[in-house]
């Protein structure tokens, strides 16, 4: 008689080791993802309405301000937003966070998107671009996640650097294309010119004398100067700060002024 050996089970050490290989570069990867993630959901629960006294930071003359959020804002109550007045200035227009890379959400998005619309904010979406990730993967995300309607401002690209989203180890060339294809596919599905978002350097290194069709958001945190571009190209939109404090946000948000007036801002949104 043959005795068969049944073949032993896999050690529950060396399961435990493989599992960790497969999951240690994914949390790498998006750690600071996953750490605001776990810290939001323990400090961010139902809006709250805040009042503030002032912006908190020095505002530069101009005839349209607003600001651009992200779950890093925690819930914000929209209407309170919509309706306050800050020594003589209203928020006029609001942008908010929706994707990242490939596979990103920002889980706040929606309901910020919901609930700017019904309290009559204008609004709009923008797409933080991962450099080594694909670009049209990008796009397409971008694009089943925001479904633009009617009165919305026009899609933006954010072109910046963080801790893994490094394009210095990467061909300029190889960037450049990736930010035309994202541009062109949601351009072509939406059937609006995209916005750029950006810095100095960065626009320096990248937009400069290229991409001359879409406009241009600007990051300089000064609120005495306005930024001058490069190439002599004007900016339609300047972030100034990122710690101003407004009505019905309980964390500091960015905030932006735009180039021209309501008017214009209203020509540019979706007809």
């Amino acid at each position: 008689m043959t005795i068969q050996t049944l073949p032993q089970p896999k050690s529950p050490r060396r399961a435990v080791g493989i599992l960790l290989l497969v999951i240690m570069p994914i949390v790498i990867l998006y750690q600071n993802e996953i750490a605001t993630h776990f810290y939001l959901k323990t400090t961010c629960h139902e809006p709250r309405k805040r009042l503030w006294a002032d912006f908190g930071v020095s505002i530069p003359p101009a005839r349209v301000y607003g600001i651009d959020v992200s779950h890093y804002s925690c819930p914000i109550q929209w209407n309170v937003v919509k309706q306050s007045i800050t020594n003589g200035i209203r928020i006029n227009f609001a942008y908010m966070r929706a994707t990242r890379g490939t596979q990103v959400l920002d889980y706040l998005f929606q309901e910020n998107w919901e609930n700017a619309r019904a309290a009559g904010m204008p609004r709009g979406a923008y797409h933080f671009f991962r450099f080594h990730e694909n670009a049209e993967e990008q796009a397409d995300f971008f694009l089943r996640v925001v479904h633009m309607e009617k009165g919305d401002l026009p899609p933006v690209l954010d072109i910046e650097h963080d801790k893994i989203n490094n394009d210095r180890k990467m061909d300029k060339e190889q960037i450049l294309q990736g930010i035309a294809n994202w541009l062109a596919k949601v351009e072509d599905a939406t059937g609006t010119t995209p916005i750029i978002y950006t810095n100095l350097d960065y626009y320096k290194n990248y937009i400069a004398g290229r991409f001359k069709r879409y406009p241009v958001w600007i990051a300089r945190y000064n609120d005495q100067t306005p930024p001058r571009l490069s190439d002599g190209r004007q900016w339609w939109f300047w972030q100034f700060s990122e710690k101003a404090r407004i009505d019905g946000i309980c964390e500091k948000v960015d905030m932006n002024v735009f180039s021209g007036d309501l008017n214009y801002l209203n020509l540019i949104r979706k007809k």
